[in-house]
This record gives C-alpha cells, structure tokens and sequence, in this order.
C-alpha cells in the first residue's frame, strides 16, 4: 500500500528544484550586497565573501529540513520552559505547558493566527489556484465550519456505508488485479486529486526556500508543471458552475432534483450580506480535499505500521467490529469502537505526523502573562511531540499501551467477549487519561480550542473504516519489519513511501505486495 508522501517525490524534481533555489539565491544575496549597506562596506566585499554568503544561506534554508532533531533536542534541554528554533523563515517559539497553551488560544484572531501560519505553509496562491487566504476566520469562515461540523457529521450515517463498499472495490480491484469500466473524466479527477496532495506540499516547500523576491515566478513555473491542482480546480468549476446554474433554474420553478454533499452545503452556508460564487466555493472545496486526504491518509498508515508491529492487537479489534457490527457504527457516525478509538489515540500519540501544534503566526506584538513578548512575524508552536511522551504526564510515556485512554468499565465488559483481555499486558497503566479519539480536551492531535479541525468526526470514522476493513478482509504485515517508516521535514513527520505491506486475503491463499 502507497505509504508514503510528499517530500520523497522531491527526488523527480531535484535538477529543476535546486537550479531555481540556487539561481535565486545567489541573485538575492548579490542584490543584498549591491543595494542594502552603502558604498565603503560594498567595495570590501569581494567574490569569496559573496561564495560564503551563497553557502551559509543555502545551508541555513536547507537545515530546516532537520527541525524535528532540533525541536527534540531543545525541548528536552527546556525541561518544560519556552524554547525557540530559528529557521530562514522566522523563529519559532515552542511552549509546552497548557497554561500558556491556553493563553495562545485565547488570543484575537487579529494578533495570533492560525490561518495565516497556515498560508505560509501551503503558499495556496500557486497551490490552490491563487486562493486569497485571509488572516482572520470572521464571519466568512462560517460556511465551512457549519459545512464540516454539522452538515457532514450528521450524514455520517449515510457516507460511511459508502465509503466502506468503495474501499472494498478499491481493494479487491488491486488484488484481483480485476478490470474495470472506467468513466475517464472522473478518474482524471481522482487521479488529480491524489497528487494534488503531494505536489501542493512539494510547491510549497520549494517556494519557501527561495527568496520572495523570486518566488512568484517560480511559483507559477511549478504550479504549470505540477498541475494537478489545475486539474481540480478545472473540474470542479465545470461541476460548481452547473449547481448554480441548477439552483437558478430550480427558483423558476423546474423540477431539479438537489444534491445532498459538501458542494451544495457550502453554497447553502454562504454569507448572506455577500455571497459568495464558483471560485470561492471551489476554493473551498480545495482546501476541504486537502485537509482531509492529507490527514486521513498518513494517520490510517501509521496505524496500519503500529498494527504490524503488534499483531496481538489486530484480534481484539477484529472482535470488537464483530461484536458491534458496522451497522451499529454507521448509525453512530463512526463515533463507536472505544478499543479502536484508544488505539488510534495511543497511536498518534507516539507517532504524531507533525511533531507541533496550535500553530500561529504572530500579526501584532503578543506578551504572555509572565511577560515574554513574541514580535509580528514569528510563529507560537506548542511543542507536541514532546508533550505527548513527557514522562511528568504519561506513565510508561514510551511504552505502546493500546488501552490507555479506555476507561475502566468499558474494558471490563469487552472482557466478557474477547480472550485474553485480563492479561497485564492490556491494563490500563493509570487512570485519568480515558478520553474519545475526537476529544481535544488535554490532546492535540486535532489542534487547539477555538482552532481545532471541525471536521474530525469525519476524519475519525474514515480512519477507524479503513483500519477496519484492512484487518477484518485482510492479513496484513511488514515485508521488512526492520525497514524504516518515517522520515521528517520541518515540522512534518510522514511515512516513507518505500516501506512495503504484505495483504493476504483472509482464508485465502496468496498474498500481494502493496506499495
């Protein structure tokens, strides 16, 4: 099974990436040194200066790449105290106590903001097809919030019935190897929409390693080449365009049937005082796919890893499907199976994706209540990966415990059904921790407060769907349990797309290697 994404398909782009980067550099600093200090100082500086100040640059902007060792290293020297660690970029301060958390949290959207931080990240201007990020949430934030809160948790019951009969097809089609009728349009799309994943982080990333004064051109160079997002963009305005056009027919009386998904809830979610046309809501629906593929794919996958490390596990979920039924947990939105949800928490706990949260950027002068000041420019990060194997909070923190956010009672009757429960290797190791997979209380998988994920019970029920039918259809295991699995850049932490799964079909013989 594809593991991996992303940044490993940086390799396919290498000449092009690098030419650009040290094109743009080295004509950056040169200007640097020709405009910014005055005369005396720009005649002392001569070639093997600039070649110095071409390498240090290039090695700083690439050293980014190593901030998850950084991050690890100073937050073990921070013993719990703020720390910072500067990239070409900004500096960025990590915090790792809930007291200041909170305080981030709490603050305007027009001093410390998630969205903004978010748009550095993504560069959506040539990712996403020029969309004009705005710093602040507002009132124009509202559509996709009632969109990913209300409208698609509640027909969760109706979706994932879907989603599981496609994953089964999905499934089957690649092992049996079995042809199928294809509508060449709509797997354009798809084909589209699984890149776009890959090439937005690709672009953006580049982008954010060049200069801004070059990194408009380069940025639409990339986006011409790596156009997936095109692809999308293009689809979805065709199919957008019909819906209003539908919308306006139905108003003059004719007979139109409605549709009932993403697409006609943001239109119905649409401020009122300016509604909002084609390119918004495809905007919109871009950086909904985005969310929620890029998410949903690389927590399942890290899962699937921990599930082949500890095949023992794999029983007692199985029994857990099978004695509540996906029936039960479709008419649930996939808010059941607590054995799961705690595996899966237990899970993203020692193998978070990215290694902070409650990302912000900083868009005025922010001071905490001790009195330390973070300026404009920077970012305020709570440092995630480390909280989540603090030893001063979890007992055991390094230790894989599968059910340590089930509580007591729960455990106690599924030991009535599956065997081998009363083992000591299946305890809870302390109380307290028992909490849902979607809870942000104390948990940051999902962000912060007033800037967590809306759409986390969706993403929840996807990834319990896909581990489910994996291990209830399936035997699954690591070609090469010694293989590595992840691999980080910046703050991001993703599976390595080299690292092979075996799938067998249960009670069949046979097995294929998925990649």
């Amino acid at each position: 099974m594809s593991s991996g994404w992303a940044f490993l398909n940086l390799a396919q782009f290498a000449i092009l990436g690098s030419s650009c980067i040290l094109a743009a550099l080295a004509l950056s600093i040169w200007l640097e040194i020709a405009v910014k200090k005055d005369g005396a100082l720009k005649k002392s500086r001569n070639f093997k200066f600039t070649v110095l100040s071409l390498y240090s640059s290039l090695k700083s902007r690439l050293a980014t790449s190593s901030f998850l060792k950084l991050n690890s290293m100073s937050w073990c020297r921070s013993r719990g105290a703020p720390f910072t660690v500067d990239t070409p970029n900004n500096t960025i301060v990590l915090v790792s106590d809930w007291g200041r958390i909170k305080e981030i949290d709490a603050a305007p959207e027009g001093t410390l903001s998630l969205l903004a931080a978010a748009r550095d990240i993504l560069q959506p201007r040539h990712t996403m097809d020029g969309f004009a990020w705005s710093d602040r949430r507002g009132s124009d934030g509202a559509p996709l919030q009632m969109t990913m809160r209300s409208r698609l948790t509640s027909h969760l019951p109706v979706l994932l019935p879907k989603i599981r009969h496609n994953l089964h097809a999905l499934l089957d089609q690649r092992l049996d190897t079995l042809p199928v009728a294809e509508d060449a349009q709509n797997q354009s799309f798809l084909r589209a929409g699984i890149k776009m994943v890959e090439h937005t982080v690709i672009i953006a990333e580049i982008l954010r390693m060049v200069p801004g004064l070059f990194s408009n051109y380069l940025g639409n160079y990339l986006s011409s080449r790596l156009d997936s997002g095109k692809v999308m963009t293009e689809a979805l305005t065709s199919e957008v365009s019909r819906r209003f056009q539908n919308r306006e027919l139905r108003k003059q009386g004719l007979e139109i049937p409605e549709q009932n998904d993403c697409i006609e809830w943001i239109m119905d979610h649409s401020p009122r005082h300016k509604p909002w046309g084609v390119t918004r809501v495809v905007n919109e629906l871009i950086a909904v796919w985005f969310g929620s593929v890029h998410i949903a794919s690389t927590t399942a996958c890290a899962a699937m890893f921990d599930l082949c490390d500890n095949p023992d596990f794999v029983d007692i979920l199985r029994e857990e499907i099978r004695h509540t039924g996906w029936q039960g947990f479709d008419q649930s939105g996939g808010q059941i199976l607590p054995l799961m949800d705690s595996f899966l928490k237990e899970s993203a706990r020692l193998n978070p994706i990215e290694s902070v949260s409650t990302r912000r950027k900083v868009l005025k002068p922010f001071k905490f209540s001790d009195g330390m000041t973070v300026q404009p420019g920077n970012w305020i990060c709570s440092a995630a990966r480390g909280m989540n194997r603090n030893p001063n909070t979890w007992a055991k923190a390094d230790e894989f415990y599968i059910f340590r956010f089930v509580k007591p009672e729960v455990l106690e009757q599924a030991e009535k059904y599956i065997e081998g429960l009363s083992s000591d290797k299946f305890k809870i190791p302390e109380a307290g921790k028992t909490s849902a997979y979607t809870d942000v209380s104390g948990w940051q998988q999902w962000g912060t407060g007033k800037g967590s994920c809306t759409g986390r019970w969706y993403a929840s029920a996807a990834i319990k769907t896909i581990l489910g039918v994996l291990i209830t259809r399936y035997d699954i295991k690591l070609v090469d349990p010694t293989a590595k699995r992840y691999f980080s850049w910046r703050t991001f932490i993703y599976p390595y797309e080299s690292t092979q799964v075996t799938i067998k079909k249960r009670h069949e013989i046979g097995s294929h290697v998925l990649r």
